[in-house]
């Protein structure tokens, strides 16, 4: 995008799930980070801000200005978010209360970002809470609001749908990254010219080589030397990290790749929680195993990397196993084969949704399956295949992200994006959400096209109802004429009625006078 020197750099507002140390989620900093790169390749030159909940920490991670939400996460139940969200619906944009900096930068931006998560579901009430007062503040001030690489559900609740009906309808672009998402706006109500299906925006931060900051010691991480597997665990329990870790371990035996553990979520204090613990607990159970093998091999447990760190990772790895979704768009876009552990609908919606990009849908296995045994034959396999798959990975997948992320920001800058028109209806009800992970290509392919035949016969139904109304137009003036006519009809035969009445009454005069005469 040229830079123009007569126009006013660019304001922009982003929100994001980012920022934290504490509670440090390396995927929600990639797909902010991402969609800060593909705006810079795209030539734009704005002031950006961002939305974090830990401003001081985000404005350090990301280089540009921080500012603190509205504060929904401090609510305890329904109720007080609803109290919270009419508030800052009366409040004047300088009012003391709630969010006052970030009503007073809204006030001066050019437009609103709403960046790419997973949060628009009933998990989050606070964080749908967040962007709906956002947009309805953005709204207010007539600030264009779109967003960017979302999932959407794929289950709401009472509380949370309508307001993410109401988030999307406010948005004037809705990108989301699978095609999940993609049906289930649609199903709710968005318009197809509204909607951006593409990858994740983090993908847009693959589209480099090797990241400047994506430098990789070996140091208290251990030996990072190739082959080796990259495996990113949550805390799935004891049990589960367990049965996965002692597989992992009869993989390495047979194969000779060793096993990188790389959390993804913990806290950037050091305390180890979260995924760097349950890393811990994999290598320990990992090591026990290889050494009953008769193996002195050790699994690696690195820190909790930087975005670009994390991708380096999946970039030298051979094989990526993960029951988080980032470490598989970060392995399909440097054409890396990956494995995907789901655990629920939601994660399954994500992962899959994720693998699709990249022509690997199949190679997922839920938990549950694999703590019982199949995680071995099908990373036994997916080794086995790795060179031909990998070739197989499209080579472009993090360009390709970058350059559709950085046109829709573009026309949100050049107010080339419009606001939507009659509001959304959503055309299913919650109950009647159809289960998108159950459903096979085919059904889903047939539920779509079921909603579209339907979309079809109200539009045909629509413009018959129109064409009546267009003839009724045209006939009226003839029918007012017709009733002209008969008014004019009536007013004669009514006046023929009077003369008749009265020539009948000159005949009884005569008819008396003439009686008369006669006597």
């Amino acid at each position: 995008m040229p830079t123009d020197p007569d126009r006013p750099r660019p304001r922009l507002l982003v929100a994001g799930d980012v920022g934290s140390v504490a509670d440090y989620h390396v995927g929600d900093d990639a797909m902010l980070f991402g969609l800060l790169a593909a705006a810079e390749r795209a030539g734009i030159d704005a002031d950006w801000t961002v939305v974090s909940a830990s401003p001081q920490s985000a404005a350090a991670r990301f280089g540009h200005p921080s500012t603190a939400p509205f504060g929904f996460q401090d609510c305890p139940d329904e109720a007080s978010r609803a109290a919270m969200l009419a508030e800052l619906d009366s409040l004047a944009v300088t009012a003391p209360g709630p969010g006052q900096r970030l009503r007073q930068l809204m006030s001066g931006a050019t437009a609103l970002v709403i960046a790419g998560g997973g949060n628009l579901s009933q998990s989050w009430p606070a964080l749908v809470y967040e962007r709906v007062a956002l947009s309805r503040l953005a709204r207010r001030l007539g600030v264009p609001m779109a967003l960017t690489g979302q999932s959407i559900g794929p289950r709401f609740g009472a509380e949370v749908r309508p307001l993410v009906v109401e988030l999307l309808d406010a948005a004037v672009a809705v990108g989301v990254r699978e095609k999940w998402s993609y049906a289930l706006a649609q199903l709710l109500g968005v318009p197809g010219e509204r909607l951006v299906l593409g990858n994740d925006d983090a993908a847009a931060l693959c589209s480099e080589a090797s990241p400047a900051d994506a430098a990789l010691g070996t140091g208290d991480a251990g030996d990072l030397r190739p082959p080796f597997l990259a495996v990113t665990l949550n805390d799935l329990g004891d049990g589960a990290l367990s049965a996965i870790a002692v597989q992992l371990a009869e993989h390495s035996h047979l194969t000779g790749a060793g096993v990188v553990l790389v959390p993804h979520a913990g806290d950037l204090g050091g305390a180890p929680l979260q995924d760097v613990a349950a890393a811990h607990r994999v290598a320990a159970a990992f090591d026990a195993r290889l050494a009953e093998l008769g193996s002195d091999r050790t699994a690696v447990v690195v820190p909790l990397p930087s975005a670009s760190q994390a991708i380096e990772y999946c970039r030298r790895a051979e094989l990526v196993i993960s029951s988080r979704y980032h470490p598989v768009v970060f392995a399909g876009s440097c054409q890396t084969p990956m494995l995907f552990l789901h655990q629920d609908a939601y994660t399954a919606m994500k992962g899959i949704g994720a693998l699709s990009h990249y022509g690997m849908a199949d190679w997922r296995l839920s938990v549950e399956n694999a703590v019982a045994g199949r995680l071995l034959p099908a990373a036994t396999e997916l080794w086995g295949q790795r060179r031909h798959l990998a070739a197989q990975l499209p080579t472009d997948a993090g360009e390709q992200a970058s350059v559709r992320l950085g046109a829709l920001l573009a026309g949100l800058v050049d107010g080339e994006l419009a606001p939507g028109g009659q509001p959304i209806r959503p055309q299913w009800s919650e109950p009647k959400l159809p289960d998108f992970i159950e459903l096979s290509e085919a059904e889903l392919g047939a539920a779509l096209s079921e909603r579209s035949a339907l979309r079809q016969q109200a539009e045909q139904a629509e413009r018959y109802a129109l064409s009546l109304q267009e003839q009724a137009e045209r006939h009226e003036p003839y029918v007012r004429s017709l009733l002209r006519r008969a008014e004019i009809a009536e007013q004669y035969a009514a006046s023929l009625l009077d003369r008749a009445e009265t020539a009948e009454q000159h005949a009884a005069a005569l008819e008396t006078r003439l009686g008369q005469s006669r006597r």
